[in-house]
């Protein structure tokens, strides 16, 4: 189809994919950019340039696949530009905007810390920040709030991604929600003090076997 059109428009430049058998049986991936001339004659003389663009075609899939993995997950997944100033958001996926509220169009071109509003006292940024210095992973507990307001606990790990040279370029973030369990885990410490207080006062002991 579009070798037709090239002739039936000389001079316009014309771009196709297709693909071949390699000598040695494999299918490899040429893109084929021309146009077709007109002399004075009129003689037409194709111009073609090829290019094998297999490997480029297969890291394209790779990124496509990583992507729909990331849009998958169940945990909020977010990429950070390190080599930006503030280290921006440039991507999160779906898990993040409903586990946040906030939409990618309000998140991207801004910090994380968006999440924690004003609530900046907590142990676990400054490990945040002490580990982004030194270029290496780790995972801490966080408080974090909702664009609603709403506070929930986060489980946030955080991973270097790093250039050929060693150098940071990009931040991986995985968030998960544990608000459930950190309920669960107060509600049990309270019934445990309580039954320590009512035994306390009663002047009574447990034991198990």
């Amino acid at each position: 189809k579009t070798f037709w059109t090239a002739l039936r428009h000389p001079g316009t430049v014309q771009s196709v994919k297709h693909r071949f058998r390699h000598r040695d049986g494999s299918w490899r991936y040429l893109e084929s950019t021309g146009q077709i001339s007109v002399n004075e004659k009129g003689k037409k003389r194709a111009i073609i340039n090829s290019c094998d663009v297999t490997e480029r075609l297969a890291a394209e899939e790779r990124l496509r696949l990583l992507e729909r993995a990331m849009e998958s997950a169940s945990d909020g997944m977010t990429l950070c530009d390190a080599s930006a100033p503030d280290l921006p958001l440039i991507y999160v996926n779906s898990a993040f905007e409903r586990m946040t509220g906030y939409t990618r169009a309000e998140v991207i071109g801004k910090n994380p810390r968006i999440l924690q509003r004003d609530d900046r006292n907590q142990p676990g940024l400054e490990a945040i920040r002490q580990a982004i210095r030194e270029g290496k992973p780790m995972a801490v507990t966080l408080r974090n709030y909702k664009k609603d307001g709403t506070m929930f606990w986060n489980e946030v790990r955080i991973t270097p991604v790093f250039d050929s040279r060693g150098a940071v370029t990009h931040w991986v973030g995985i968030k998960t929600d544990i608000t459930q369990r950190k309920e669960n885990e107060e509600r049990l410490q309270t019934s445990e003090r309580l039954l320590a207080d009512a035994q306390r006062i009663a002047h009574l002991g447990n034991w198990h076997w």
